[in-house]
């Protein structure tokens, strides 16, 4: 049967890949394409009091060496968040910092010239004079930006827990993390000053969605006159949804000058300027009654969203509340969210966005849990799963589950593991000098969603 349930699909993209023949950023040649160098922030937090460009505008092969005062006065408007959410502090993000730095890495000036190693050279000309500023890194310390609450009301919570016989408490750091994929970032523009049309590739995970953020809200083009355009993607895992300022700076250059600008990104520079992941404190408090079931779940999350707020940055940690039921039965739950700027990378969504932080809070207090009410941890969760006979099963956070043996599906990887013979394993690593630990997690995820990229498409007999 040509097409039929559970038949494996025909991918066509891995012949010109593992050929070399795939189509990256670099690959995309264009005449006279000039290149940019950002200068960044050496300064976590810092107000700038001037920027000189004399000397590195007159350095050889430099065609324009731009500020946030250029950007400024060409009417170039923020990086938005996306994200709605009540209250929320806006952190205006210009392509350009004009007036204040708010991270280390943080673009204040861009040279472009006829060569990379002569925009470099440029770019350590640019003098700026920086003003410190108090800075802080820590979540809990952050100013708030925005605050939410997820899950059963509060005061639900707050009644299980207080009637519950035990409450486990455990606080977590689910540290941050550095974005490293195989391609760097990179922008790549050419200008056709007949049409007044400007391509931009880009490297993307969503080229329709940073096309109108370009067009409508940054550079302000109209979107008939931009085209963005994302050939083979060297890697991403999240962190080239987002729109960056090198993007529409590199357009808005090549407007400028009329001709081709480029810029990717070197490996040290990465590291300070893409979307970073995770970054949460976190305090969980499970409620068990005195047959160790879960009566209600308290999770307070203290989120550092950077410092800006990215472009879903806000929705990240909210995506830990249709998680936090796990595979369990638990009364009651509710997520408090504290997302708060602190003066380090803005942070978005990477890997899991917000779910793995879910998964693992539950399954670690979980854990714990086990061990101060003397159960071991399978017997803890063998006695909190939700049954086949619980199918459909509404969980107090959102997700609905259609069918699951959560208990089988434990019962059987511990088998694989040969999970009874651990401890005969355990004694013959430490006669050899060495530790061995074994553990276990269980987790549903709910994945995918979001908006996709449409096309119009009209017929006429004309």
């Amino acid at each position: 049967m040509k097409f039929a349930l559970g038949q494996s699909l025909q991918r066509i993209e891995d012949d010109a890949l593992l050929r070399g023949a795939g189509r990256y950023a670099d690959d995309f040649a264009l005449a006279r394409a000039a290149h940019a160098c950002f200068v960044r922030s050496p300064h976590a937090h810092a107000r700038i009091k001037s920027i000189s460009i004399t000397e590195a505008a007159k350095a050889p092969g430099v065609l324009a060496v731009l500020t946030g005062k250029d950007a400024a006065a060409d009417g170039l408007g923020n990086i938005p968040c996306l994200i709605p959410v009540p209250g929320l502090k806006e952190t205006p993000r210009s392509v350009l910092a004009l007036r204040t730095v708010r991270h280390v890495g943080d673009p204040v000036a861009m040279v472009i010239a006829d060569t990379l190693a002569q925009a470099k050279d440029a770019a350590e000309k640019v003098e700026v004079d920086y003003e410190r500023l108090p800075s802080e890194v820590d979540a809990r310390k952050g100013q708030l930006a925005f605050e939410l609450a997820l899950g059963d009301a509060k005061e639900k919570v707050d009644a299980a827990l207080a009637k519950a016989a035990h409450v486990t408490r455990v606080e977590l750091w689910n540290n941050r993390l550095v974005a490293n994929p195989i391609e760097p970032r990179a922008a790549l523009a050419e200008h056709d000053a007949a049409s007044g049309r400007t391509t931009l590739y880009t490297p993307c995970q969503g080229p329709h969605h940073l096309h109108g953020q370009i067009a409508d809200a940054v550079v302000k083009t109209g979107r008939d006159k931009l085209r963005v355009v994302s050939g083979n993607v060297g890697g991403a895992f999240g962190m080239k949804i987002f729109l960056y300022p090198e993007q529409p700076a590199v357009v808005w250059a090549a407007r400028r000058l009329k001709r081709a600008v480029r810029w990717t990104a070197e490996r040290s520079e990465s590291f300070l300027s893409d979307a970073q992941g995770r970054d949460n404190w976190t305090v969980v408090e499970l409620g068990t009654d005195r047959e160790g079931r879960f009566v209600g779940l308290r999770v307070t999350t203290w989120a550092n969203m950077g410092g800006y707020l990215s472009n879903f940055g806000p929705f990240i940690p909210q995506l830990a509340a249709p998680m936090l039921s796990g595979v369990y039965k638990i009364g009651s739950i509710s997520l408090s969210i504290k997302g708060t700027i602190t003066h380090t990378v803005p942070v978005d969504a990477y890997r899991g966005a917000g779910r793995p932080e879910a998964i693992y809070l539950l399954e670690r207090t979980i854990d714990v849990a086990a061990r101060e009410l003397g159960l071991a941890p399978e017997e803890l969760r063998r006695r909190n799963f939700i049954k086949p006979s619980d199918m459909p099963y509404q969980t107090p956070v959102e997700s609905r589950y259609d069918s699951g043996d959560f208990a089988a599906i434990m019962e059987r990887a511990m088998q694989r593991a040969d999970w009874g013979a651990f401890e005969k394993r355990k004694e013959q690593s430490v006669s050899n000098g060495k530790l061995r630990g074994i553990g276990r997690c269980m987790y549903i995820e709910r994945c995918g969603g979001g908006p996709g990229d449409t096309v119009r498409v009209e017929v006429s007999s004309g």
